[in-house]
């Protein structure tokens, strides 16, 4: 990550990660696409609080208005005063590809991790990356500004 944003890599114990890995399969089940086909994804994050939050994909046909499962996986986390993301997990019905983030949903990532101080681990069934590693230039390189 950028030298300006250091950050700690969480240290997670293997059956963590598979409850998170869990947690995603299950929201696949939750997944609403109007019928159109499309993939359907899972999310689950681990707080520093050590909850999870679980979250899907909703498709909209307007595609606007789409939810990624990153990005209601965070809002369920925010909803619950519990903001703060060690790891997040992804999962998905289509096998042909790796699900990890899009780039709105690793710059969401990206500013969370700000706050948290970790660098999150994306975890996905065969492999468990670090934020940096995907986003490797965030944007912007600084903190905010606070008033």
């Amino acid at each position: 990550m950028c030298s300006r944003v250091a950050l700690q890599r969480p240290t997670l114990e293997p059956q963590t990660a598979e409850r998170l890995l869990r947690a995603a399969d299950e929201m696949l089940e939750q997944g609403f696409s109007f019928g159109v086909e499309i993939a359907t994804y899972g999310a689950a994050v681990l707080t520093t609080n050590q909850a999870i939050y679980g979250g899907v994909n909703r498709f909209s046909p307007s595609h606007s208005l789409t939810l990624h499962a990153e990005q209601v996986a965070l809002a369920h986390c925010f909803a619950h005063a519990d903001p703060l993301i060690l790891a997040m997990a992804i999962t998905s019905v289509d096998q042909s590809a790796q699900p990890v983030p899009c780039g709105i949903c690793r710059q969401l990532l990206f500013e969370n991790a700000r706050f948290s101080g970790y660098d999150i681990a994306v975890i996905t069934k065969s492999q468990t990356y670090y934020l940096s590693e995907l986003y490797p230039h965030p944007w912007p390189d600084r903190p905010p500004k606070r008033d």
